[in-house]
């Protein structure tokens, strides 16, 4: 019998303890309504006033990781995500990661304020 006890704490060790690696930045979160969402992670570069990546587009309920990269050399940057009501000021020559949940689907112009530089997050 206590071997039997033994081999189920080992097994369930090993089970909880492993991990899986996805190459496509990608895993499956739970939160207490049980709900089991996507998390998706993207990085956003701004140089010589241009975005690297104009479209975004994830499931509703997606938990997003932006890491957003000023390169500009001349200046801070405010990132905006209309829409969320999401602004955060990235300083010249850094990178910045917001989180989001997206909760809400539609389409949602992301990019630097006072900008005519726009991306589109598509939220499904």
């Amino acid at each position: 019998m206590k071997r039997i006890i033994f081999l189920i704490a080992i097994l369930a060790l090993l089970v909880g303890c492993s991990s899986e690696n996805t190459m496509n930045n990608t895993a499956n979160l739970t939160y207490k309504t049980g709900k089991v969402i996507e998390e998706k992670e993207f990085t956003i570069k701004i140089a010589n006033d241009k975005l690297d990546l104009d479209r975004i587009e994830v499931s509703k309920d997606t938990k997003l990781i932006l890491h957003i990269e000023n390169i500009n050399n001349n200046q801070d940057s405010t990132f905006e995500i209309e829409g969320y009501k999401i602004t955060q000021t990235i300083p010249k020559g850094t990178v910045e990661t917001l989180f989001l949940n997206t909760y809400q689907a539609g389409e949602f112009e992301y990019g630097f304020k006072n900008s005519r530089i726009k991306g589109i997050l598509v939220v499904n």
